[in-house]
């Protein structure tokens, strides 16, 4: 019987964090505070992130009034942008 393997491949920042935490002491090992200071530092650097399109709307509800926030990729097609709000707006009012 033959073993075939598939090397994964990782994006980079999650290959730097696997290897980071490959070697003892694991978190687990740690004391509660050395282990939050192990995970306030991972996640401390500068986050990249995508320029986002947002705008605050209020949807009719059963309850009453929700105030929602939409969120669009600022950078896509004003047509991709209005569908993708269009269709979470209605999913958050149990439309869609």
């Amino acid at each position: 019987m033959s073993v075939v393997t598939k090397k994964v491949v990782l994006e980079p920042a999650v290959q730097e964090l696997a290897d980071a935490t490959s070697k003892p002491p694991f978190v687990y090992e740690l004391s509660y505070q050395d282990a939050r200071k192990v995970l306030d530092d991972l996640q401390a650097g500068p986050v990249e992130k995508l320029l986002i399109d947002e705008e605050w709307i209020t949807v009719p509800s059963q309850f009453g009034e929700a105030r929602v926030r939409t969120l669009g990729d600022a950078q896509a097609s004003p047509t991709s942008t209005y569908d993708a709000r269009t269709r979470m707006s209605w999913r958050v009012v149990g439309q869609g």
